[in-house]
């Protein structure tokens, strides 16, 4: 249970500085002015439509707050000389991976606790069910940790934080346009595409509250391989 130790420690360090709740403070105001206009402006619309938009814009919020939470984990290390003291602890790798990516998972998780109180405003007026709110906010609690742990990865790679942020956010990106591969590929390939695009095909279910165990499977899947690699990448520098 080592690595409860280090996400302790990182969150600590997340919550003590001003530039996370900065950072959150900032994407809750960008997602609660998106909500208002594309979701409840317009004039009427089904609650379930506003629910949906909710979620694209709640979506994209938390992919912004994972991206950059997530790109000082082990970075920030290397910049302030503290990667050594990590290396030679009685730590694994795989500990100290997991431990940085629940640290930005606790940063993330509270960004999606401060945008509760936009969907709570559809029972208001509207009709919708828990249950749609719940799959969508799991929805995002899984996107944000796929895109936390592309993140940590991208972060044990390179020293900067600057640079860490731009490989993970390419990572991201490049994730998220397969769909349009897949929109102009032919045969298996375009399957291939279509199931790795990381927002179109596993997401908007997510957004319309329909639960599937294939879509979890995926982001689960994913945020496990980006896991590995960032602790073979880890290992490896342990070796050097």
């Amino acid at each position: 249970m080592k690595f409860l130790l280090v996400a302790r420690r990182d969150l600590a360090a997340y919550l003590s500085s001003i530039q996370g709740y900065l950072i959150i403070a900032l994407l809750v105001f960008l997602a609660g002015a998106a909500y208002n206009v594309f979701a409840l402006g317009g004039g009427a619309r089904y609650s379930a439509d506003v629910l949906r938009d909710f979620f694209m814009g709640a979506g994209i919020a938390t992919g912004f707050a994972a991206w950059l939470m997530s790109m000082r984990s082990l970075a920030e290390e290397k910049q302030t000389r503290t990667e050594l003291v990590l290396l030679t602890s009685p730590i694994a790798a795989w500990e100290v991976v997991v431990g940085k990516w629940l640290a930005v998972m606790g940063m993330v998780s509270l960004f999606i606790v401060c945008t509760l109180h936009m969907p709570l405003m559809i029972f208001i007026h509207g009709k919708v069910s828990v249950a749609q709110v719940a799959v969508g906010y799991l929805g995002l609690w899984l996107y944000g940790g796929t895109v936390a742990a592309i993140g940590v990865f991208a972060s044990s790679l390179v020293r900067s934080q600057v640079l860490a942020a731009v490989i993970s956010g390419a990572l991201v990106v490049f994730m998220v346009l397969l769909w349009l591969v897949a929109q102009i590929a032919d045969g298996g390939f375009a399957d291939i595409a279509s199931y790795a695009a990381i927002w179109d095909k596993h997401f908007q279910p997510f957004q319309k509250g329909l639960l599937g165990v294939n879509h979890i499977f995926y982001y689960v899947s994913v945020t496990g391989l980006f896991l590995l690699l960032a602790t073979r990448s880890h290992e490896r520098r342990s070796w050097q």
